[in-house]
């Protein structure tokens, strides 16, 4: 007879070992996210704080004269350029130089005003990190940097406006002089004789006769042609209001309290909190917030829950939940924000109603809400190629520049017209010299 020996198998097959490498994957690259966002959250801390011991440091100064950007003489943690600015008000400015993007991204997540607010070097609001960042910081609803004003008044012995969103003195741009109220620009060409011209932010004026030249300060006559670009029209729109969504908190605490003493004599029980009548005090923690458990050698103060008598509780209630929810813009009172994007130019939604870290919506009244963000501006559908005199218009006709093509409905990347006088609606084309 032949004997057959059994062979048994002990471990796993390739299968199961894949499917552990598959998951083993998976944590891993969720590992380092996680890894990466508390690294650059620890990173955008250490910075804040720094440039709050600056401020800090500045403020309780003896001397209260104006200086301009100085640096720190202490090494900052962030191992960061830190330098400080006191302007002619008064106003204490930190500016940190360097920032990377990811640690600028949590910067601005943690900045709300009025506690932090945060400007470029330029005076203006800082919203978008680039790969090399240098932020100012101002704590505690400081204005933008700069010489505050409240009216024309302030800013007109230096010959400057006072800017009525930021509140602060600026110069007008060359080719604008300071309007009569002293908190705007206004066009030094004479709107009744004359045409402002503008090229590279350089203005001048021509005469109503004659058009804008190639260069700055020129002026020429029209040969009677115009021709206009035809623009795909953009639409900007800018949501109302706005959450930060934060992590909820809950606040855990017992109902009742004792004091326990042990003595020769037994165990002498004083209540400190005493339960509703008909319940009783179920003994289970040494703390308040119910994370220690009591053990036979404990003794002092002992906390519980209160329970009906035929249903011991062993578990604290919650007292109070955090709101996730944190304001950061807000709607006029009668209204409600109307949360329904991931991004301030109300161009992606919120994905399956699942949030963001920051929600953007619409303000809307109780009874009619809205999603549709209110539009800030429209771009222009067509561009000047080449412009007629202020005293005529462009009439628009063809699609060539030898006036042989009438446009029709479906119109043309680029038109060509005539210029007319406002009462005539000529189509021939001038002769050319």
């Amino acid at each position: 007879m032949t004997k057959i020996n059994n062979i048994y198998e002990n471990g796993r097959s390739i299968v199961e070992v894949l499917g552990i490498l598959a998951v083993i994957g998976v944590l891993s690259v969720g590992g380092v996210k996680a890894y990466r966002y508390a690294f650059h959250k620890h990173n955008a801390n250490v910075i804040i704080q720094d440039a709050h011991l600056a401020y800090t440091e500045l403020r309780g100064m003896t001397n209260n004269q104006p200086h301009p950007w100085t640096a720190v003489t202490w090494e900052a943690k962030s191992h960061k350029t830190i330098e400080t600015l006191r302007d002619n008000d008064g106003d204490d400015y930190v500016k940190v130089i360097g920032i990377d993007t990811e640690d600028c991204k949590q910067i601005l997540l943690m900045s709300v005003p009025p506690r932090i607010t945060l400007f470029d070097e330029n005076a203006k609001r800082f919203e978008v990190c680039a790969e090399s960042n240098n932020i100012v910081f101002a704590f505690d609803g400081v204005r933008v940097p700069g010489i505050n004003c409240e009216t024309g008044s302030d800013c007109a012995q230096m010959g400057m406006y006072c800017q009525s969103v930021d509140k602060i003195c600026k110069t007008c741009a060359e080719g604008y002089k300071i309007n009569a109220k002293g908190n705007g620009c206004d066009r030094v060409c004479q709107l009744d004789t004359q045409t402002t011209c503008e090229l590279d932010k350089n203005y001048w004026c021509c005469d109503h006769n004659l058009i804008c030249g190639t260069t700055v300060g020129e002026c020429q006559e029209s040969d009677g042609f115009c021709a206009y670009k035809i623009n795909q029209q953009k639409i900007e729109a800018t949501s109302d209001c706005s959450y930060l969504y934060i992590q909820q908190e809950q606040t855990i605490s017992s109902d009742c309290q004792y004091e326990v003493k042990n003595t020769t004599d037994g165990a002498i029980v004083t209540p400190k909190k005493k339960c509703p009548q008909g319940q009783f005090c179920n003994l289970r923690f040494t703390d308040e917030k119910c994370q220690n458990t009591l053990t036979d050698a404990s003794n002092g103060t002992m906390y519980g829950i209160c329970s009906a008598k035929n249903l011991p509780l062993s578990s604290c209630l919650v007292s109070s939940v955090s709101n996730p929810m944190k304001l950061q813009k807000g709607c006029p009172k009668g209204q409600y924000c109307n949360l329904a994007y991931t991004d301030e130019l109300c161009t992606a939604k919120i994905p399956n109603d699942l949030g963001a870290n920051i929600m953007y919506g619409v303000c809307s009244a109780l009874y009619n809400p809205s999603s549709n963000c209110p539009i800030q501006k429209i771009s222009n559908a067509v561009s000047p190629i080449k412009k007629c005199p202020q005293t005529k218009y462009c009439n628009l006709f063809y699609t060539d520049e030898t006036c042989t093509t009438l446009a029709d409905n479906n119109g043309a990347n680029i038109l060509y017209g005539i210029c007319n006088k406002k009462d005539s609606a000529n189509k021939t084309c001038p002769t050319k010299k």
